[in-house]
């Protein structure tokens, strides 16, 4: 007498030997036909036409006893007698909710309804679920966060069976971010099953119940043999979780009114760059501060930490690059920004420290970092050098005669532009000369800017930090880095745009060649080009 899972595998053998030969225009498969509660089965449709587009397919008729994992559609071209045709094709995944006969309803594809179907649906025999256990959780790490505190959600299937093909599909959650990790676990729990275990992180955005979908897992068993001998073939399996619910804290009433920062650990550096020699009035320094939290995403670092001004210095912010990655199961972030300080006013020019509180989660307590302050000695902006000594009264009688070189100077140039055929050069030089010559660094910088985009075609700059990158020495260099420091020193502060006309001349701007004299030419023996 043949038994019960004798008749079950020989119906799933059956179901999956099924399928409807492929000459037909409009095709149905539904694999298996029989299936076990929690089992996936795959509903094929084919329809072939003359137009080639892919029909909208409503599938809320399917809904009433199964759910819908997936829809996978597309199109092809295939040969026919009389040309192509156009196969439109859908593989929908489906679980039954339920044991007993379900039917699947007809579906309209086009002008064409899908023929009904049935799927017989069994429940799992005691032997069969023993055999093959696989179970799916999530877990929540710590159960009672504070809000913006790193969660890890822990997804574990446990199964005493091996598990193939395994594909996750991850709880969504409205009100949080969230993160997955790189690395799946791997490890054997006191009850004698293999786990699988993955980790997502997430930070929730306001205090109050939080509700986490279930998480899902879908895999494929291998065939099995029950004592009969009966064999029930390999399988799709869908598993779900059970939703679960966090309680987050809200920000403790003594942390205060700065940035919410519950990490596990949180600290900063910083690094400064002076231009060479002294500092003076006009001068643009550079502080670089580097913030490193663990338990945190790189958006919650807050920017423009150094924002305090005095009569000494203004601060201009660069834009913060965030960046974040993994370590174990925590999130460590990273945000750094530099800071440009133009100096304003000579003498002991004092920084203050800087003053960071964040919450020790481990700890559960308030902290507090700070970076030390800095003295800075600044001076005086030097006065501009008049040429023919130390009497300014004589300037008048001296700075003709340097013009009326520097002219020259510019005339040779242009003229040497002129002849390789650079008018544009030429013009765009000559606004350049005359801005340095005003000492206006808002129009030598533009003045430079148009330059630069002839003198390397196909560069648009649109900073000086873009030219320093192409220039071949230090101090033409130092020289823009002047520049860009006096764009923003206040009215009073002095610059001199002849520095930086001598040196770009010296360095740049090309200069004429001398020819070699021409070797003297002997007349010909033969004038008439050929011999009496």
């Amino acid at each position: 007498m043949i038994g019960r899972a004798s008749l079950v595998g020989l119906g799933l053998l059956l179901g999956f030997a099924l399928s409807v030969p492929a000459a037909q225009s409009r095709e149905l498969r539904l694999e298996p036909q029989t299936a076990y509660v929690g089992d996936i089965v795959r509903l094929s449709i084919e329809y072939r036409n003359d137009i080639p587009s892919l029909y909208a397919l409503d599938l809320r008729p399917l809904e009433r006893d199964f759910d819908v994992l997936g829809v996978d559609s597309r199109t092809s071209r295939a040969f026919a007698d009389d040309g192509y045709i156009n196969r439109m094709q859908w593989e929908i995944e489906l679980v039954p909710r339920r044991a007993g006969r379900l039917r699947l309803p007809r579906l309209a594809v086009g002008d064409w309804r899908t023929p009904a179907r049935e799927l017989n649906v069994l429940p799992v025999p005691d032997a069969l679920r023993a055999a093959q256990r696989v179970s799916v959780e999530i877990a929540a790490d710590p159960p009672n966060p504070y809000v913006g505190q790193q969660v890890n959600l822990l997804m574990r299937v446990r199964h005493n069976t091996p598990v193939t093909e395994g594909y996750w599909v991850e709880p969504r959650i409205g009100d949080a971010l969230g993160f997955r990790g790189v690395d799946e676990t791997a490890y054997r729990d006191p009850a004698g099953l293999d786990v699988n275990e993955r980790v997502m992180a997430i930070f929730a955005g306001s205090a109050g119940r939080l509700q986490v979908p279930a998480a899902s897992f879908r895999g494929r068993l291998g065939a099995w043999r029950d004592a009969s001998g009966a064999t029930v073939p390999s399988r799709r399996i869908y598993r779900r979780s059970q939703p679960i619910e966090l309680q987050l804290r809200g920000v403790p009433a003594e942390f205060g009114d700065g940035p919410w920062l519950p990490a596990l650990a949180l600290d900063w550096s910083e690094r400064w760059e002076f231009p060479d020699g002294e500092s003076r009035v006009g001068d643009s320094l550079r502080r670089i501060l580097t913030l490193e939290a663990r338990g945190l995403p790189a958006d919650a670092l807050p920017a423009d930490l150094f924002s305090a001004e005095s009569d000494a210095f203004r601060v201009y912010p660069d834009q913060a690059r965030r960046r974040q990655k993994f370590v174990g199961r925590d999130l460590v972030a990273r945000l750094e920004q530099a800071f440009a300080i133009i100096l304003t006013r000579a003498g002991r020019v004092e920084v203050p420290p800087l003053r960071l509180t964040w919450w020790d989660v481990g700890a559960d307590r308030m902290r507090e970092i700070e970076l030390p302050g800095k003295t800075l000695v600044v001076s005086a902006a030097p006065r501009p050098q008049v040429a023919g000594g130390g009497d300014s009264r004589r300037a008048p009688a001296v700075w003709p005669w340097a013009g009326a070189l520097g002219l020259l100077a510019l005339a040779a140039i242009a003229l040497y532009a002129v002849r390789r055929g650079w008018p544009v050069a030429v013009a765009r030089l000559w606004r350049l000369r005359l801005a340095c010559r005003a000492n206006d660094p808002a129009a030598v910088r533009q003045a430079l800017l148009d330059w630069a985009e002839y003198r390397w075609p196909g560069v648009s700059p649109v900073g000086l930090w873009q030219l320093r990158r192409r220039l071949p020495t230090a101090a033409l260099a130092a020289e823009l880095a002047r520049l860009d420091a006096a764009l923003y020193a206040p009215p009073t502060a002095s610059w001199r745009g002849e520095r930086l006309w001598r040196a770009l001349r010296a360095d740049l701007l090309p200069r004429p060649r001398r020819r070699a004299p021409a070797a003297p030419r002997l007349a010909p023996l033969y004038p008439g080009g050929r011999l009496d």
